[in-house]
């Protein structure tokens, strides 16, 4: 079985797994065009001597994090999909954190932290995922900290929080697309959605252009 990974919620994390090959390209800086992704796939098929056509499973990440990568994954999906008989497993960017698709459990007292933009963070607790300020994700933290909760988040997350006794973590795509695989969790194309957990900028801007007519 071959399957497509597409991981673009921070830029162009794919690779294709196969019977015998693990090909895999990490994010860089800057790389969230829907043409590179295209010419990655199709240097990591033509390695193989495979065609799109031959890819079994898609893996896609549905978010959250880049507005932008997040619609080119899922519109990848789609349109490979429709033209081709490959199936669509969906994951979100906090299994992908925890390197496991199982649901986290409402009494997981762990913290898990997605490097989100500017002062705002993608934040997991107890099963709730949602998108917070700085001052709220400090406060989540410490309240996780005294329920006897750890911190699970990436080295730029740290960083940027100036956070100390972490735990780090790095996205398990080929991990968490191989447990889904098994686990036949396919969904049905149409129902395909990116997982934003906060309205874009335009949206934003939109909204206060009206409230500034009233």
């Amino acid at each position: 079985m071959v399957n497509l990974c597409l991981d673009l919620s921070a830029g162009n994390h794919i690779a294709l797994l196969g019977d015998g090959f693990v090909d895999e390209r990490l994010p860089q800086k800057g790389d969230v065009k829907s043409d590179d992704c295209l010419k990655i796939v199709d240097e990591f098929l033509n390695s193989h001597g495979l065609k799109i056509g031959d890819v079994d499973v898609i893996t896609v990440c549905v978010g959250p994090g880049s507005f932008t990568g997040l619609r080119v994954g899922v519109t990848l999906a789609k349109g490979l999909s429709a033209v081709n008989p490959i199936k669509i497993v969906a994951v979100d960017g906090f299994a992908l954190l925890r390197g496991t698709a199982a649901p986290v459990s409402k009494t997981d007292r762990n913290v898990y932290i997605i490097n989100g933009f500017g002062d705002f963070y993608y934040v997991q607790v107890c099963g709730e995922s949602k998108c917070v300020a700085t001052a709220e994700v400090i406060n989540l933290i410490e309240e996780a900290k005294q329920k006897g909760g750890r911190v699970v988040t990436s080295e730029l997350a740290m960083r940027k929080l100036g956070l100390e006794d972490v735990v780090i973590a790095t996205p398990q795509l080929l991990k968490v697309a191989r447990e889904l695989e098994k686990g036949g969790n396919f969904v049905d194309p149409d129902a395909l959605e990116p997982l934003y957990l906060r309205a874009s900028q335009a949206e934003i801007e939109r909204e206060k252009k009206l409230k500034g007519n009233k």
